[in-house]
């Protein structure tokens, strides 16, 4: 499963059409809450998956760890039940301070991917109040589902005047003769 990238920023600092040309991708979805953009972002078709989960879980402090392919897992944190991180990477990448203001730490359980944590990880998280969770449904991911761009932003290089500029996911046809 492709994991879309997560940002998230304040409403105060940076507008909503600036945000997302900060992170020029051809998938996004974008919500506003408490203040905050959160923009999930992809290269190819995926969901807002701390999305559907923060919709899915009741409570304000909490984290989630999600077994993926290849030893790589999907951790989000909750605080105040507003989304603090959400990211994906390997298990010695999991944030200890985060982890630790957790009340509650769910794990993901499918059947093909518990065995995924070693018995040293499994060892680390018995110190937290751990829950089990099934995986997410289709239906349940369904409306999180990111959109694809009509105009993909462009970050420009040099300083020829025009800033960031916008290629449609059209062909471009460029023409031009050198006729004197």
């Amino acid at each position: 499963m492709n994991i879309a990238s997560f940002f998230k920023a304040s409403i105060q600092t940076v507008s909503k059409e600036n945000f997302k040309r900060q992170h020029p991708s051809p998938y996004l979805y974008l919500t506003i809450r408490n203040g905050f953009y959160h923009l999930y972002t992809s290269q190819e078709p995926s969901f807002a998956l701390a999305e559907a989960w923060l919709k899915k879980i009741n409570g304000a402090e909490w984290g989630l760890i999600e077994p993926l392919d290849n030893n790589q897992f999907f951790f989000m944190f909750v605080g105040k039940g507003d989304i603090i991180k959400a990211y994906v990477g390997g298990f010695e990448q999991l944030d200890s301070i985060l982890l630790a203001r957790c009340k509650v730490l769910y794990t993901v359980d499918s059947n093909q991917r518990a065995s995924m944590l070693a018995s040293s990880q499994h060892q680390a998280l018995l110190k937290y109040h751990v829950e089990p969770l099934s995986p997410l449904t289709p239906s349940e991911l369904a409306p999180f589902a990111l959109k694809k761009r009509k105009k993909i932003p462009i970050k420009t290089i040099g300083s020829h005047g025009y800033g960031n500029e916008y290629w449609d996911s059209r062909i471009l046809c460029l023409s031009g003769s050198n006729k004197t």
